[in-house]
């Protein structure tokens, strides 16, 4: 996760406008295992700027991750939800308490390359999760 000082040193080097919004909503990630939805975002943001919009958040996390510094993690619940980690990594979410977990795993660093090379097709991006229980709800 990039600090704010990082963030704007970024943008400006892309040309991109830093606005306080932007760095709000990014501000609202509180760390890599964090994955929360739009609507936490909001709700989190609206704490500090009242006036804000819902559809500033999803342009902002939108534009992030354009800029490739978030990106998307769908962990079949059917909401969307926000990763500060940019990188492909799999995920795993708790079927009791619904939490999202980071996971690193060698077999998964050249899985689209893997893919790419057996079935001829162009990998652009993948996702992986599991689901089951974590260490807490299993006990």
């Amino acid at each position: 996760m990039l600090s704010p000082k990082e963030l704007s040193e970024v943008l400006k080097a892309q040309g991109m406008k830093i606005t306080p919004q932007r760095l709000e909503v990014y501000r609202a990630f509180t760390g890599p295992e964090d994955h929360p939805t739009a609507t936490e975002i909001y709700e989190k943001v609206r704490q500090q700027m009242p006036t804000l919009s819902f559809a500033t958040i999803y342009q902002s996390l939108g534009f992030f991750c354009r800029m490739h510094l978030i990106q998307t993690v769908d962990v079949g619940d059917g909401t969307m939800r926000y990763d500060v980690d940019p990188h492909p990594h799999p995920h795993f979410r708790c079927e009791k308490c619904g939490k999202v977990f980071n996971l690193d795993f060698a077999y998964h660093k050249h899985l689209d390359q893997d893919v790419a090379k057996k079935t001829g097709f162009t990998i652009r991006c993948h996702q992986t999760y599991f689901l089951g229980l974590c260490k807490e709800c299993k006990e």
